[in-house]
């Protein structure tokens, strides 16, 4: 007796048993609701207004970047999405041991992304209200930010109000692009010695 069998026999003589009729319908109760229950979840996955994205603050405790996963509003192109996880860094960490670097006054004016290059575009709040001391801390985790979430990003140049903005605490050099390497040198690594 195979599976379907079992099934037939659910509703054979429904009409005369009681017993027989109860699990049927309780039979037909229980794949309707889990039927629905994998349509909902499908409905969620396929058409949420978020994903799960890689956002970097800093952690004063290990005096690193570090990154915590952070549910974004989805966009419908790739510009729109950096903007997002910038915007995300923007509002700050959940966890309370993680700190934001991307000053609130910051806005992002304008993503421009062509061949695999990205620009940044962001408003003057990012170079005024940027904490003194964390400027390093600060475009490393932007980098760090959009290269884990969008590897099809190979370099980021980073602007204020469509200006280059020059040497950043003295250390970080913002008028040339970035690439994935750059994260690896100085001054976002210390040399070893």
């Amino acid at each position: 007796m195979g599976p379907l069998d079992t099934i037939r026999s659910l509703f054979v003589g429904i009409d005369r048993d009681a017993r027989k009729r109860n699990r049927a319908i309780l039979f037909v109760v229980f794949v309707a609701g889990v039927a629905l229950f994998f349509l909902w979840m499908l409905m969620r996955s396929v058409f949420t207004p978020y994903s799960v994205r890689t956002i970097y603050f800093y952690d004063e405790r290990a005096r690193r970047v570090k990154s915590e996963r952070q549910e974004v509003l989805n966009a419908s192109t790739d510009a729109g999405r950096i903007q997002a996880v910038i915007e995300a860094m923007r509002n700050g960490p959940v966890s309370p041991s993680l700190m934001r670097l991307i000053p609130y006054e910051t806005d992002v004016r304008n993503i421009f992304y062509t061949d695999h290059s990205l620009i940044i575009d962001l408003s003057e709040g990012f170079f005024l209200k940027l904490e003194e001391g964390r400027e390093v801390s600060a475009v490393e985790s932007v980098l760090s930010t959009v290269f884990a979430n969008f590897p099809s990003v190979h370099e980021i140049r980073i602007v204020v109000n469509g200006t280059p903005i020059g040497v950043l605490g003295g250390t970080v050099n913002c008028n040339r692009s970035f690439i994935r390497e750059d994260l690896k040198k100085e001054p976002f690594r210390p040399a070893r010695k």
